[in-house]
């Protein structure tokens, strides 16, 4: 390179190149010292390309950089879920929020740390001396009324549960076959409006049981289930018969409790059949004859004649001879011994026995643990496809699970904390032979990272990501491909229900654990932003095919649509009841805007529940297309939400009733009579919810201005009963 020349600059040349800058040349002020160097303005080159060249497009900026690219100050691409940069040295992608985000993050911050500051000062308040009150009075926000209030609010108000029990649940019998129920049970909060309609109502009652949970338990646990002793435990149905029954637990009841491996178990049912020389063990007959019995309850509530009444407890009790009888409980448990208890505790949830299927889903889980099913597995000595199909039996017992928890109001006892098992690979049993599948079967960072692409996550489980390296990139380049070839499937949604089950056990550990009882209403009503941030988050990363809020008249996964929209919005349900159970106890009164819309949304997710259904009852969808085995629950728990709602609008006064939540508690009402022909269970829910809104009805008459209303609430399509 040859030396730079001076540049010999002069006033004139100066002038002309200041047009450049929209100065004129008069403003110049050039130096007459020669020594001192000028300071010439060079324009911007020009590109010669134009404006919408691809040239151009190539060349913006990424809107957001990802922590590494930030760090290392380097350009970012701006992909995701990996930008090409973390993707090509095999670094970990994650995008941190931008300026807008973290002020909002910090004002959130600083308002909810202003909020716990009044409630402490709200704790002290009544302590302090006249001088003191008078001074936090007379301030300008108003803040001494404001903490007077919350010191003086009704007991029943409190943010936290109660961390007591005020019933003896070894009284008598029926409390025994009731046990204890939860606060974030369905039956626990129409006790609490019977009890609030009681207090209010003139007359007086000396017997204590009628305000205990076993006078709103609407299930059957005070019945008793007698095993046949006079049946033969090697009998067997017809084969007719026996493909009728196989067929309808693997088409209903299977997708969403996989705990059975249906390809090996079809395959063993098909030489039971076809081979008359061969003798099955014990425990296998035992499973098949709980599948027959679990099919059965359903033929029989479809009212279908190929099985008669008792036909499904004839296979239980053949299964309960053959699985547990004799000193079975003192055996220690394998696989098979996993299953039968966890389809026992199944079975005992469809005959509305949800008690007892507590306690026999607390030896499966037990014994699911014994065997280590909770952890992943390396061992050499069993195969991959056999991991996997344990993989599933363990989250098959996690997800029931949280359903006996959310009907009986009962802990959770498997936790994220204690639990590596890997989520289910995102391909039926049927297409696990395929290269996709056998790949993700055999690699487990290849599991991982495809599920995260996915969107799958238990945020505080012990499932670690690939380690860093360049064997990262590879790995991360075909999860991605396996990913985007990946189509909707049974074992899919299944994934997603699963996911959707660790948010609501999120909800019960940080709104209802007993060791959060002392929470403020500041800290939960914090929780229940996040919650609902997590399953909004959730519900916009469902593939197409599965969004149950979207317009879809396809048959196709009807039945996976219909199960994840009862559990979403009954984790709503679930989230937002504090609000709407507070908002009650305030009368209306001093609620705050945030404590107004949770207590709306817990009112829109039961409506929005009820919109899954038909208009018109149909016993036919409720056991072909809904979760039958649960579908009562769903029912009552938004049917308590309503009435809740109802006994609020009439304890103010409002005349102005919500026409949406009136008329979807007729449906309510209108669905349960019609299935109570169909189920006890369901007729003493029904007569429970028509009582109750009866009561409230005849509480505190009010004009209902609207004849449709009217019609809806005093008609004579509508009994009530006192």
């Amino acid at each position: 390179m040859g030396e730079k020349r001076k540049a010999s600059v002069t006033p004139d040349a100066c002038a002309k190149t200041s047009s450049y800058t929209g100065i004129s040349s008069s403003t110049l002020s050039v130096p007459t010292n020669p020594s001192v160097p000028l300071k010439v303005p060079i324009p911007r080159q020009q590109s010669n390309d134009p404006p919408n060249s691809d040239s151009t497009s190539t060349r913006q900026r990424a809107r957001r950089a990802c922590s590494e690219c930030k760090n290392s100050k380097t350009k970012c691409s701006g992909e995701q879920p990996f930008c090409e940069r973390c993707m090509t040295f095999g670094l970990t992608c994650v995008y941190g929020p931008n300026k807008q985000e973290k002020m909002t993050m910090e004002l959130n911050d600083l308002h909810h740390r202003l909020q716990i500051q009044e409630s402490l000062l709200a704790e002290i308040y009544p302590h302090l001396d006249k001088r003191l009150q008078d001074k936090l009075d007379g301030s300008q926000w108003g803040l001494g009324e404001k903490l007077n209030y919350t010191a003086q609010g009704d007991p029943s108000s409190s943010p936290g549960i109660a961390d007591y029990t005020d019933e003896d649940y070894n009284r008598e019998e029926l409390s025994q076959a009731t046990g204890h129920v939860g606060q974030y049970s369905d039956r626990s909060w129409i006790l609490s409006l019977k009890k609030h309609l009681g207090k209010s109502s003139t007359s007086t009652r000396s017997d204590t049981s009628s305000d205990s949970i076993a006078s709103v338990s609407y299930l059957l646990d005070d019945l008793h289930i007698s095993i046949k002793d006079d049946i033969n435990p090697l009998n067997r149905p017809a084969r007719h018969t026996a493909d009728r029954l196989m067929s309808i637990y693997f088409r209903l009841v299977h997708p969403s409790f996989p705990i059975l491996s249906k390809t090996v178990f079809s395959q063993q049912y098909t030489r039971y059949y076809n081979e008359n020389d061969t003798i099955p063990q014990k425990k296998w007959r035992a499973i098949l004859n709980l599948v027959f019995a679990i099919a059965a309850k359903h033929s029989r509530r479809n009212s279908e004649n190929f099985v008669t009444d008792d036909t499904h407890l004839e296979f239980f009790s053949r299964a309960w001879m053959l699985g547990m009888g004799g000193n079975t409980l003192l055996l220690n448990p394998d696989l098979q011994q996993v299953q039968i208890e966890g389809l026992i505790s199944f079975y005992l949830l469809t005959v509305e026995q949800a008690n007892r299927s507590w306690r026999l889903y607390g030896l499966a889980i037990n014994s699911a643990y014994a065997m280590g099913l909770h952890m992943r597995s390396e061992s050499k000595d069993i195969s991959p496809t056999s991991k996997e199909i344990r993989y599933r039996v363990w989250w098959s017992l996690y997800t029931f699970e949280t359903t006996l928890c959310i009907i009986t109001g009962r802990p959770v006892s498997a936790t994220n904390k204690f639990c590596s098992t890997p989520l289910p690979i995102p391909f039926p049993e049927e297409d696990f032979q395929g290269p996709h599948a056998t790949s993700l079967l055999n690699n487990n960072a290849l599991r991982v990272c495809c599920l995260a692409i996915l969107g799958f996550s238990l945020g505080d489980s012990d499932c670690q990501e690939p380690n860093r390296g360049s064997a990262k990139n590879s790995t991360c380049e075909s999860a991605a491909r396996i990913a985007a070839s990946t189509m909707p499937n049974i074992s899919l949604y299944f994934t997603q229900f699963i996911t959707l089950t660790a948010n609501m056990r999120k909800t019960l550990h940080t709104l209802y654990a007993l060791g959060n009882a002392q929470n403020s209403w500041t800290q939960n009503e914090a929780q229940m932003h996040v919650l609902d941030t997590e399953a909004n988050v959730w519900y916009s990363k469902l593939p197409v095919e599965f969004r149950f809020m979207e317009d879809n008249s396809s048959p196709l996964f009807e039945r996976q649509r219909v199960s994840l929209a009862f559990l979403f919005y009954s984790a709503k349900i679930i989230y937002s009841w504090p609000a709407l159970h507070r908002f009650q106890a305030l009368n209306n009164e001093n609620a705050s805007t945030s404590l107004h819309i949770f207590a709306t949304l817990c009112v829109n997710s039961a409506c929005d529940m009820l919109d899954v259904l038909p208009e018109k009852p149909d016993m036919r969808w409720i056991n072909e297309t809904s979760p039958w085995w649960c579908v009562l629950h769903y029912l009552m728990q938004a049917t308590a939400v309503l009435l809740l709602k109802m006994s609020v609008q009439l304890k103010d006064g409002n005349e102005d009733i919500n026409k949406t939540a009136i008329i979807r508690l007729k449906k309510s009402l209108d669905w349960l009579q019609n299935m109570s022909s169909h189920s006890e269970a369901a007729e003493r829910a029904w007569n429970l919810s028509n009582k109750l809104h009866g009561q409230l009805l005849s509480q505190d008459p009010i004009e209902i201005p609207d004849p449709l209303l009217s019609q809806f609430l005093l008609g004579d399509d509508f009994p009530i009963m006192t």
